[in-house]
């Protein structure tokens, strides 16, 4: 269910407020995410964090000249100085023969379905559970030793990723064991 319970009224709304503050065009967009977190420092759990978030941006163009703000603060005062905002700025820009809104025809009407989404989120047990589960390293600084964070996802290496290629090369040189350090190029003089 989306926080912002009338969102395509409310990004209507402020291009009109924009429309009607000088702005030859505008567009808007609206994005609500939410995010959990667990983190392992040292062996153990060290914190479990949940964000969420919502973020409003406004594209205005006067002339050739465009200018883009955003703001998390949904108020009416908030939304009035986004527009005040983004106007001073599209005036303080130079030109760009390019700016401009799409034309109606340029701007796709069927999308492809991408299955993106897997429709899971893992909740902190969970979370909690790939982080024990997960691999866990140190790195030795002037600082001292600091944690390492290791990023886990789901995907597969695509074979056309030139850094993929690179790494498959080194665990084959390597004999199918990679350290994850490359040795650096010889200085060139």
């Amino acid at each position: 269910m989306s926080a912002v319970l009338d969102a395509p009224q409310l990004l209507a709304d402020l291009i009109a407020r924009a429309r009607r503050a000088g702005a030859d065009a505008a567009d808007a967009m609206l994005v609500e995410s939410a995010g959990l977190s667990a983190t392992r420092r040292l062996g153990k759990l060290e914190k479990i964090e949940r964000a969420e978030g919502c973020d409003l941006g406004l594209r205005v163009f006067v002339g050739r000249r465009q200018a883009l703000v955003a703001t998390g603060d949904l108020s009416g005062a908030s939304l009035e100085r986004l527009v005040e905002s983004a106007l001073a700025i599209a005036r303080a820009v130079p030109e760009d023969r390019y700016a401009g809104l799409a034309e109606p025809e340029q701007i796709a009407r069927k999308l492809p379905e991408l299955d993106l989404d897997d429709g899971e989120e893992p909740g902190a047990e969970a979370l909690v559970a790939l982080a024990e589960s997960g691999p866990t390293a140190l790195g030795r600084t002037a600082y001292g030793i600091i944690g390492v964070k290791v990023w886990i996802f789901k995907g597969e290496i695509m074979e056309h990723d030139p850094m993929a290629q690179e790494n498959k090369a080194l665990e084959a040189q390597e004999g199918g064991r990679s350290t994850g350090r490359r040795e650096p190029a010889p200085a060139q003089g």
